[in-house]
């Protein structure tokens, strides 16, 4: 198994976007309640991260500006 160097893009979006790790504890929260899969929580979450290092903000935070 290869040695991973670079932080994944979900820890990226916790150390550089502010309020990213609650949208991240949230999101796991909901997961659980509607009882949906482990990659969805994943999958859902990189998204969210992906989106919010291109724009260096949460995406409820970003305006049509």
């Amino acid at each position: 198994m290869r040695k991973r160097i670079e932080p994944t893009i979900v820890e990226q979006a916790i150390e550089n976007v502010s309020g990213f790790d609650l949208v991240l504890k949230k999101l796991e929260q909901q997961v659980v309640l509607k009882k949906q899969s482990s990659s969805t929580l994943h999958n859902y979450i990189r998204r969210i991260a992906s989106i919010s290092m291109h724009f260096g903000r949460l995406p409820e935070r970003i305006d049509d500006v």
